[in-house]
């Protein structure tokens, strides 16, 4: 939290002080015999990274921070940051332009201002491109557009923002490897980008659409995920369903190999909170924060303890109290209700964050606490924002998209510098 708090051993002073106070209004004024919410400001502390909490005339005001993050967003070699204030920056590749900045470079970058984008309410980033909800109701995206990924009705690539065809209700949006969706507001999902293996789910055979098209059959979805050639959504109740590509029993519908084109239950999950998907193997976060994970496991990626895939949901080892995910396509990290952050698979650019570069079939820690989110770009690095406003990433570094300034690998988080 920002604020600025008095000695926490004045926490009691003045409780009650024989006012008859209640829980809403704690605390006696003793210089006016009256009860309020607060004598200094640290009893107004709301845990919140990006709000300054006041104690005014025992009245507890919390002002948001404008340059606080309050979102990141990993794409395979980039990472991005979204400003309370509606501001996004963005760091590491930019061969495309999906840094946003109005270049083109390959050079590792610090961390530098979207032009144009002052009102963003969430980002999604696929492998080379990247994707801002904002408030006036419009989506813009920007960087690699070959195969309709940008959403604006062309196959060309931007290295600043360009308005996409998104319906204007839409509330949440998802990324994969060259597509990407939004959820809109009654529960229907539209999907835009590459569709070779069916990712868009729309039940065409086509290559892809370079705008909006509607997934079949899905009306009742609550949340949506993307990674690779797969995208997937809740449903109201608790189940899931994917599509797109199943070489590994991505899908987690018991089938391996068979592509599906058109949305296809998730076998045997009934209570999904959260699913994220890499591309290559999925996980779900389920009610009470068990996490069970299918697809792909060649780097014990699935947390089972096993190095064998599985085209069905397997329960990660010993990890019951995950609130969030983020899926690389060889490692997988959760948060954890701790605020600790947890990580298994491959480890060969330090991407568990465990100070090693041992690889784990099952969770180990990351090398930091108090964190409050986690994300993972597809080719092995990660970065959660802490309770303190900081902003720390780890693991894979070729191209600057840790944010320190190098090329260097880390096996443990460092601090970007926003």
């Amino acid at each position: 939290d920002a604020s600025i708090a008095e000695d926490a051993g004045t926490e009691d002073a003045g409780s009650d002080g024989g006012c008859g106070c209640s829980e809403e209004m704690p605390f006696c004024d003793p210089s006016g015999g009256r009860c309020v919410q607060c004598l200094d400001n640290y009893h107004c502390d709301d845990v919140d990274p990006c709000t300054v909490d006041r104690c005014s005339l025992g009245t507890c005001t919390h002002t948001p921070e404008p340059q606080c993050v309050a979102e990141l967003g990993l794409g395979s070699a980039h990472s991005c940051a979204r400003r309370v204030s509606g501001e996004v920056v963005c760091w590491g590749s930019d061969n495309f332009g999906q840094l946003g900045i109005g270049t083109v470079s390959t050079e590792p970058t610090l961390p530098t201002r979207v032009s144009t984008i002052s009102d963003a309410v969430e980002i999604a980033l696929g492998s080379d491109f990247t994707c801002a909800r904002r408030e006036a109701m419009a989506t813009s995206c920007w960087g690699r557009g070959g195969d309709g990924q940008l959403g604006n009705g062309m196959v060309v690539d931007s290295s600043t923002p360009r308005v996409s065809m998104v319906p204007s209700d839409a509330t949440a949006i998802a990324a994969g490897f060259a597509h990407a969706c939004a959820l809109r507001a009654g529960g229907a999902v539209v999907c835009w980008g590459r569709n070779t293996w069916g990712e868009l789910g729309s039940g065409s055979t086509v290559s892809g659409s370079p705008v909006p098209v509607v997934v079949s059959g899905l009306t009742d979805a609550t949340s949506i995920a993307a990674g690779g050639a797969v995208s997937c959504a809740i449903r109201r109740g608790g189940t899931a369903a994917c599509w797109g590509a199943n070489s590994s029993g991505q899908l987690g519908d018991g089938t391996t190999g068979t592509t599906r084109r058109v949305p296809a239950m998730v076998a045997g999950l009934t209570d999904a909170q959260v699913v994220e998907v890499s591309g290559q193997h999925s996980c779900a976060i389920r009610a009470g924060g068990a996490v069970v994970c299918w697809g792909a496991n060649d780097s014990g990626q699935l947390g089972d303890g096993t190095t064998v895939n599985s085209p069905v949901p397997l329960a990660v080892s010993g990890l019951v109290d995950a609130t969030a995910l983020a899926l690389s396509v060889t490692h997988s990290c959760a948060l954890r209700a701790t605020g600790a952050v947890v990580c298994w698979g491959d480890n060969a650019s330090g991407q568990l964050g465990d100070g090693s570069l041992l690889p784990s079939r099952t969770p180990v820690e990351v090398s930091a606490t108090d964190l409050l989110e986690v994300r993972s770009g597809a080719n092995g690095h990660s970065c959660a924002r802490g309770g303190n406003g900081t902003v720390l990433c780890w693991g894979y570094n070729s191209v600057g998209q840790v944010g320190d300034g190098t090329r260097a690998n880390h096996a443990i988080p460092v601090e970007v510098g926003l």
